[in-house]
């Protein structure tokens, strides 16, 4: 696990958040057929591209963790860790919104925009419920397809923020009991979420993603030393193996993504500085690339043709990545180093 000189960021950890923001970007992108149609074969690989979102909650069951370790972190300093994350995360998202809604306004105004201008009515509810996320307890629809993930981020900082003490104790039963009680609790929670008619009540809630976090809990563990080899291996196994019993569709293919993922942040030690570059914008790329993939589409629209399919992907990939880049210095960047000076007490700056 090596991290990079001059940031102090852990690059398996970069480089993990760089493919899994390209990857949620492909998805969005190919679901659209008119940048590839559907018979095509890099469209097919593409779509499986939502399973970025599992790598990044993976992701945060380690990063999060290991910043309070390293930080020293205690309960009674719980406001400290949610008044950090809600520097760091909170600002980018929220204009984010706002950009959102001015785009969708002023769009219908525009040469770009071929249908009929319809009547612009604004549910102020709606977007009200992205403070504080809302939206993840009412069932009001999303802005953007990737705010419900923030909303089971949000929820993950205020389960480990609480449950830390216990989740990392010294003695070895009281933290082999708690991990027992999460693992059940995962479990349950999938199996319910599982069933049809109760689904709608556990979408988008933090334990139906459980085992994706406590696979990167577990990892942080063993890398710390926390927890013996073994320890680790038959907590990674219990949680492939929920994925895999009750999620019938895409648990095997999960569970393989989630295996990589483990083995990517534990083995890897030199990234190339183009996947540093695409994890330090990931989140800003994550916010943004919604708003463009459409409004290239439509830019592009005269280019026709199968030949061209693939010109218009790249094209709008690489749109994507300038937005964010440029997002992630006017929007991103102040409020994360903000956030780096908002410490528990006088400690030492971390990754997170």
């Amino acid at each position: 696990m090596t991290k990079d000189k001059a940031s102090g960021n852990i690059l398996s950890i970069q480089l993990l958040r760089g493919i899994a923001a390209l990857m949620v970007v492909l998805s969005h992108s190919v679901a659209n057929t008119q940048y590839l149609p559907e018979e095509n074969i890099v469209r097919k690989l593409c779509v499986w591209g939502w399973s970025g979102v599992e790598i990044f909650f993976i992701i945060s069951g380690f990063i999060i963790p290991y910043s309070m370790y390293k930080n020293r972190y205690k309960v009674a300093e719980f406001g400290s860790l949610m008044i950090r994350r809600i520097v760091r995360i909170e600002p980018p998202y929220l204009i984010s919104i706002i950009i959102f809604l001015i785009l969708n306004y002023f769009i219908f105004f525009t040469p770009l925009y071929k249908g009929v201008p319809p009547g612009i009515v604004i549910d102020w509810s709606n977007v009200l419920g992205h403070i504080g996320y809302i939206n993840a307890f009412t069932g009001k629809k999303w802005l953007s397809p990737v705010y419900w993930t923030l909303a089971i981020e949000f929820e993950y900082y205020i389960f480990i923020g609480v449950l830390f003490p216990l989740v990392f104790h010294n003695n070895n039963i009281i933290r082999r009991i708690t991990h027992a009680a999460m693992l059940l609790l995962a479990a349950v929670s999938m199996a319910v979420y599982a069933i049809p008619h109760t689904a709608p009540l556990y979408n988008g809630q933090l334990f139906t993603f459980l085992p994706y976090f406590l696979m990167g809990i577990a990892l942080f563990m063993f890398r710390c030393n926390i927890i013996a080899r073994t320890e680790f291996l038959i907590l990674t196994a219990a949680n492939l193996a929920i994925c895999i019993i009750f999620d019938k569709t895409n648990g095997v293919m999960l569970a393989g993504i989630s295996a990589l993922s483990l083995a990517a942040i534990h083995y890897i030690k030199s990234v190339p500085k183009t996947f540093l570059f695409l994890g330090t914008i990931s989140y800003s790329l994550y916010l943004t690339h919604t708003l463009v993939i459409n409004r290239v589409m439509v830019a592009t629209g005269k280019i026709t043709g199968d030949n061209y399919h693939g010109i218009r992907l790249v094209l709008c990939v690489l749109v994507c990545i300038l937005t964010a880049w440029l997002y992630y210095l006017i929007a991103e960047k102040p409020f994360t180093e903000l956030s780096k000076k908002i410490k528990y007490a006088t400690r030492k700056k971390t990754q997170d």
